[in-house]
């Protein structure tokens, strides 16, 4: 039944109107990545499209007569990063490395352009990976800790590298505390600048002596699946060449607040260890890039404040976010707060 007072109708057709806008919306997009799927990949045909997720990039499940796969869907000023990226997720496929495979193109291309709303965007498609995430705990994060490894060491033989872009200190440091320290006030945004400065320090004079070399350099356990003991990598958006420990460091990183701890942190290591040894040096020094981490993690929502759901309460975020900066420093690489 419709609402008898007239505001109450006028908000009630607003309200479907809204809704109308937002379904059309949706449909348009899905239609728009039908199209530009079934026109230019041979995947078979399609039976279904649906979004999964909406964050740094819309993803969609694309389901087919005998196959599902992942559409990948970014904005345009986003090409350059993942350019570099498909033709060598594609070779570490081919080399048996644990990565989702990118399809091509009918012509040979990766990348197809869609638009919607006179913005235009840009859409690759991979293989769905079957699995689950990892549970965090010292069995399925040893196993993650060996496929890492193994990524790693597929990697090396990339016959490309000079395509691939590096991940200094300016990338991983620098630039994100800029992004946070206009976030915050001004009394934090000096302690942040402050640790940032001593953790530039430190790891200028250490990172010489690191193994550097291509790295997925987004390795959490929410961009893997785990099956039959075997992980697969995904949304490799952000492989640089950088140090090796960084994603080490990262997949520790996302145990936080997952019931990580000291024991899976240590099989993460050991895993790693029993496929690709990393020297006692370099482990001691990973406690540096866990922090470089979360500034980095802090830095990329600094910039694209908005853009996802968990972007409710900007002085809370960024306030527990320094804290736990903060709380890294501190205990686990022993620098003054």
């Amino acid at each position: 039944m419709l609402p008898q007072d007239s505001r109450a109708c006028h908000g009630y057709v607003n309200g479907i109107v809204l809704k109308l806008l937002k379904w059309s919306i949706l449909m348009l997009n899905k239609m728009c990545i039908w199209q530009a799927v079934l026109n230019n990949y041979s995947i078979g045909d399609i039976a279904s499209i649906n979004p999964i997720s909406n964050s740094r990039n819309s993803l969609f499940n694309i389901i087919t007569n005998n196959k599902c796969f992942i559409a990948r869907v970014s904005r345009i000023e986003n090409k350059d990063n993942i350019s570099h990226i498909l033709p060598l997720q594609e070779y570490l496929f081919y080399k048996c490395a644990p990565v989702s495979r990118p399809m091509r193109r009918l012509d040979g291309g990766y990348i197809t352009y869609v638009s919607n709303a006179n913005n235009l965007y840009y859409l690759s498609v991979e293989d769905f990976i079957l699995g689950k995430i990892p549970s965090v705990n010292i069995n399925d994060f040893f196993i993650a800790g060996a496929y890492l490894a193994l990524f790693h060491e597929i990697s090396n033989s990339y016959p490309n590298y000079s395509d691939i872009p590096h991940s200094n200190l300016d990338v991983l440091l620098f630039q994100p505390t800029t992004y946070i320290t206009d976030r915050v006030s001004s009394e934090l945004a000096q302690q942040v600048d402050n640790l940032c400065q001593q953790l530039g320090q430190i790891l200028d004079s250490l990172k010489e002596q690191v193994s550097f070399g291509i790295c997925h350099g987004d390795s959490h356990h929410y961009n893997m699946h785990l099956s039959n003991d075997k992980i697969v990598f995904f949304d490799l958006e952000d492989v640089k060449l950088s140090w090796r420990v960084y994603d080490i460091a990262t997949m520790i990183w996302g145990t936080f607040g997952q019931g990580g701890n000291g024991y899976i942190w240590n099989a993460v290591i050991q895993g790693y260890n029993s496929v690709s040894l990393i020297s006692d040096y370099e482990a001691q020094i990973i406690k540096y890039f866990v922090a470089i981490r979360q500034i980095w993690w802090l830095g990329l929502h600094a910039c694209r404040w908005g853009d996802w759901i968990i972007h409710k309460d900007e002085d809370e975020f960024f306030q527990r976010g320094v804290e736990l900066f903060f709380y890294i420093c501190r205990e686990g690489c022993g620098i003054a707060v």
